[in-house]
């Protein structure tokens, strides 16, 4: 299958295809300006950072081999608790009472806790994310000068930033949501349905970090429709059986590796324990004796860790004193200070603070989709505003029942950069003009970086 075209103003994928050779090379220098920014001092704050106290708490109970549930579902709390527990240097810490409450409080951590080693998964994912943005713009528009730029804009947020160096969800969902923007645009592409089944697993393993990530597979509706129109009934059987199969196997994989690392029942002896077994099923226990991956846990363990999740929501607050409204967030505001410390010399903070510089493109190419012509003749741009359209209109639907939080635009944002790369190479627009964007961003992003990284604010 390909593109189609209709008449009206050159839509980018009309461009010629840049050299492999030079494509590569762009990669490669954006994956070493993303490890320049996310690798270096990861251990530079030797203490918790927001959410990191609860996932500290959660790596302990993965430590421990103990069931226990979380706001979340399991993905991302495991490949953070991979890097805590098996990454780092963490061989002597006692776990047992880091996994006893909730979140872990500074005055229990081990002074020789290893923080570099907790946070360089996400590091690593941070430094994927940048490269996999990069093959998504040259996909979508097949520049040089759109994808380096943007793939530039996104490294110089430092909203992101902050959230890649910390051990958080955001690293791990924004990779494997940029992987699967790319599978569907390969699909729509070329019809293979090796990237149907890898967008299906991707959109799948996105929503295994947050389950926010589980409308993106609407984004697939386009395709099957086209397939509907031509009357291709073959095609939207092996499309739907491809896409399908993907998103059982990253479920399976990671439901297996949860259970397979829980063998043990909640301690009813610590407070995360008794919040736990009310949610543990009887079903799941008796399964559980009989063996960490016995088939009948499966089905269990699942209806337990969404009637978890579906509780948490329930009783979490509408809002709180960091919480932001969406409409914030399309202008960059919305900022967190995690932590600081301005009792010594020199003083120092780390905090969520977006480069509005590069926030503010993101909105500019979603305001572009108005103009004449612009959906009309470039679908992939239809397609990627009704990614922007429903994963914002999701969080509408949330705000006000729950708290929200400025890191909670970023796939959002992805979706804005998208769209403005995809106006950016429709218009043709060179180096200088490239340039003088990425410095006015650069030094917008710089004057935050301290922040951002936990540098001396003086």
């Amino acid at each position: 299958m390909s593109e189609p075209q209709s008449p009206g103003p050159a839509a980018p994928a009309a461009l010629p295809r840049p050299r492999p050779l030079h494509a590569r090379l762009l990669l490669a220098l954006l994956a070493l300006a993303a490890a320049a920014l996310y690798l270096p001092g990861l251990d530079r704050v030797r203490a918790s950072i927001w959410d990191e106290a609860y996932y500290l708490s959660t790596s302990a109970r993965y430590a421990a081999g103990q069931a226990h549930f979380a706001a979340h579902p399991p993905l991302g709390t495991m490949l953070i608790a991979v890097g805590t527990v098996l990454v780092a240097d963490n061989d002597r810490v006692d776990w047992k009472p880091l996994g006893a409450e909730r979140a872990v409080a500074d005055k229990v951590m081990p002074k020789d806790f290893d923080w570099g080693g907790m946070r360089i998964l996400p590091a690593l994912f941070g430094v994927a994310c940048i490269v996999l943005f990069g093959a998504l713009l040259l996909e979508l528009t097949g520049s040089l000068v759109a994808t380096a730029l943007f793939s530039a804009l996104l490294l110089f947020d430092t909203a992101i930033a902050v959230q890649i160096r910390s051990a958080q969800l955001d690293a791990f969902q924004l990779a494997f949501v940029i992987g699967a923007l790319w599978a569907l645009v390969r699909a729509w592409r070329t019809g293979s349905y090796v990237a149907l089944f890898a967008f299906g697993a991707l959109v799948m393993a996105a929503a295994l970090v947050r389950a926010n990530a589980l409308i993106l597979g609407a984004l697939a509706v386009p395709i099957l429709w086209r397939q509907v129109a031509a009357r291709d009934w073959a095609a939207l059987w092996r499309t739907c059986l491809a896409g399908g199969l993907g998103a059982l196997l990253a479920l399976g994989l990671t439901l297996t590796a949860n259970l397979a690392a829980t063998p043990n029942p909640p301690d009813p002896a610590t407070e995360m324990g008794r919040m736990d077994l009310p949610f543990f099923s009887p079903e799941q226990r008796a399964a559980q004796a009989r063996g960490a991956l016995d088939p009948a846990r499966y089905p269990a363990a699942a209806r337990d860790i969404v009637a978890f999740m579906q509780h948490d929501l329930a009783i979490m607050p509408p809002t709180d004193a960091h919480g932001s409204r969406p409409w914030e967030w399309l202008l960059g505001r919305g900022l967190i200070a995690y932590r600081s410390d301005v009792d010594v010399s020199p003083p120092w903070a780390i905090g969520l603070i977006p480069n509005a510089v590069v926030w503010l493109i993101a909105l500019a190419g979603v305001v572009a989709c108005a103009f004449p012509g612009r959906l009309r003749n470039d679908p992939l741009r239809a397609l990627l505003l009704g990614g922007w359209l429903i994963t914002l209109g999701a969080l509408l639907a949330l705000d006000g029942s729950r708290v929200l939080y400025l890191y909670h635009y970023f796939i959002p944002l992805l979706f804005g950069l998208a769209l403005a790369a995809r106006e950016w190479s429709s218009a043709r627009l060179g180096w200088r003009p490239a340039l003088v964007v990425a410095v006015l961003a650069g030094a917008y992003g710089a004057l935050r970086l301290p922040i951002a990284l936990g540098l001396p604010t003086g």
